[in-house]
Parts: C-alpha cells; structure tokens; sequence
C-alpha cells in the first residue's frame, strides 16, 4: 500500500469501528488477548523528516504534491532525528514515524 491507501485503509477502519459497536467488540476482545491485529492502522499518528536539509525538504514537497492526504499526517521537519523523535513523541495522537535520510556528501559539514 502507498501512504494515501493507508491512510484511507485508516480512515475507513476508524469509522467502522465507530459505528458498529459489534466490530469494536470483537476488536476490543481480540486486543485484550494481547494482539494488536490493527496497530498503526487505528492509532496512525504522524510522519516527521530529518534533517532539515534541502534533499528533505524536496522529498517532503514532492511527497506533499503525490499524495491527497499527507497534510493529514505530515508531522514537520526537524534538525535531527533526536528533536524529530523528542517533539513528536510527546504529542498527543502518537507518531506513525519519523523519516531519517543521510546527507550526500556534499552537504556534510
């Protein structure tokens, strides 16, 4: 699946499993067995990027253009993957990940 197919396989679980008391029964027993069938697909989050660099920042701006609903789950740039995970972790409505692409060479330091 693409990134705008989950996220509508998101959407559409979410709302089955808000109108059909029955299918969140059964989910809600499943889960308590200790199996999280549906994981990230319910409790999505958001995506962050690191570096902030501009190889990053393309990739996000193309991504942005190919894909309806990333506005939906675009998380931010961040300096490093250290903020990256700093501030989207202690959000609320959890981090679905963080994207963390090496440099080329020419913008190492």
């Amino acid at each position: 699946l693409n990134m705008g197919e989950f996220y509508a396989l998101h959407r559409l679980v979410n709302v089955i499993l808000t109108n059909f008391p029955e299918a969140k029964k059964v989910y809600r027993s499943i889960s308590a067995l200790g199996f999280n069938t549906l994981g990230n697909l319910i409790d999505l989050g958001v995506v962050g990027f690191a570096p902030d660099i501009p190889l990053v920042r393309s990739m996000v701006q193309a991504i942005n253009q190919s894909e309806p609903f990333f506005r939906s789950v675009y998380g931010g740039i961040y300096s490093s993957e250290t903020e990256a995970l700093e501030v989207l972790n202690d959000r609320t409505g959890g981090t679905w990940a963080v994207v963390v692409m090496d440099p080329p060479p020419e913008e190492v330091d």
